[in-house]
C-alpha cells in the first residue's frame, strides 16, 4: 500500500519532470520558442497558491498532491501561432484549449508511465487531467478579465485550486502580479520583443516604432487594473460548490486584491513619464547592451 512519504515522493517526482520540460522547452531556447510568462517562474507560483488553495478547502493529502501534479503540468504544452495584425504588429496566438487538453495527457502520461513513482487510481487521472482543463481560457468583455468557462460549481476541488491558482496572483501575490504585466506582454507581442532583441542602442529604432511601441505597453500596463478588478468582482461566484467554510477559508487567501490594483494603477502613472529606454527594459532587461544612444 503506498505510504505517506511515497506520496510526497511522487510530488517531487512529478513536479520535477514538468518543470524540466518547461525549461528545456520554453527557457532554454531562442526567440520566439523562448516564453517571458509561460515559464517555470509562472509554474512555480501556481504550484503554491494551488496547494495553499488546496489546503484551505480541506483537501486530504493525496488529493493535495493531485493539485500539485496537475498544476505542475497545467502549461507543458504551449502551441501557438503569429497573427499579423497591420501595421507591423506581430502577436504570439496561443491555442488555448488544445493546449490544455495535451498538458493534460501529458500530466496522465507520467503519473501511468513505466517510471511513475506512485501508483494512481484510474479516477485520480480523470482528478488532474480535468483540473488542468479547467485552466482553459476565455476572455470577458463584462469583466474585463480573463475567465475558465470549464471551472463549473460542481467541478471537483482540486480544479477548482489549480484554475484559481492559474490566474489567482492580483488576489494572492501583488509582487508577482506586478512581474506578470511586463512578462506576458514581451511574450504576446512578438514584434517588439524581437525588435528589442537586436537592437544595441535605442537609434536603432526609428522614433515612429518607438513611439508605437510605447503607446501599446502603456496601454497594456493601464488593462491591468482592469484584470485585477474583474478577478475580484468574479471570485466570489468561481468559489461556488465549495462549503461555507472552505469558501471562507479561500476567500482570505484572497485579500489583496487592494495592493494589486494600487500597484497596477502606480505602474500605469510611471510608465507614462518614463523615458523609452527604461521603458523597453522592463519587457527585455537586456534591452540597448550598447547604451541609451
Amino acid at each position: 500500500m503506498n505510504s505517506t512519504i511515497d506520496l510526497k515522493l511522487a510530488a517531487e517526482i512529478l513536479g520535477s519532470q514538468a518543470m524540466v520540460l518547461i525549461k528545456g522547452r520554453f527557457e532554454d531556447v531562442p526567440l520566439p520558442m523562448r516564453l517571458q510568462y509561460h515559464d517555470t517562474v509562472h509554474t512555480y507560483g501556481v504550484r503554491e497558491r494551488a496547494v495553499a488553495i488546496a489546503l484551505a478547502i480541506g483537501l486530504p493529502d493525496r488529493e493535495v498532491v493531485l493539485t500539485d501534479i496537475a498544476a505542475a503540468f497545467h502549461d507543458t504544452v504551449q502551441a501557438w501561432h503569429p497573427v499579423d495584425k497591420g501595421n507591423g504588429i506581430i502577436i504570439r496566438q496561443r491555442h488555448a484549449g488544445q493546449n490544455e487538453v495535451t498538458s493534460a495527457q501529458e500530466a496522465v502520461n507520467a503519473m501511468s508511465g513505466p517510471f511513475a513513482p506512485f501508483t494512481f487510481l484510474c479516477e485520480e487521472y480523470g482528478i488532474v487531467a480535468s483540473a488542468i482543463i479547467a485552466t482553459i481560457p476565455a476572455w470577458s468583455v463584462e469583466h474585463g478579465t480573463v475567465i475558465q468557462p470549464f471551472l463549473t460549481p460542481c467541478s471537483h476541488p482540486v480544479a477548482r485550486a489549480v484554475a484559481l491558482a492559474d490566474i489567482g496572483s492580483p488576489g494572492m501575490d501583488p509582487a508577482g502580479f506586478a512581474k506578470d504585466a511586463p512578462a506576458l506582454f514581451a511574450e504576446e507581442q512578438l514584434d517588439v520583443i524581437a525588435t528589442l532583441a537586436k537592437a544595441d542602442r535605442a537609434d536603432d529604432i526609428d522614433e515612429a516604432t518607438q513611439e508605437q511601441y510605447r503607446a501599446r505597453y502603456i496601454n497594456w500596463l493601464k488593462s491591468q487594473h482592469g484584470f485585477a478588478c474583474g478577478r475580484r468582482a468574479l471570485l466570489r461566484k468561481e468559489l461556488e460548490g465549495l462549503n461555507a467554510n472552505a469558501r471562507l477559508f479561500v476567500s482570505a487567501l484572497f485579500s489583496h486584491f487592494d495592493e494589486s490594483i494600487e500597484s497596477a494603477e502606480a505602474a500605469h502613472r510611471r510608465a507614462q513619464t518614463m523615458n523609452f529606454v527604461p521603458l523597453m527594459r522592463q519587457i527585455l532587461p537586456q534591452a540597448f547592451p550598447c547604451g541609451a544612444r
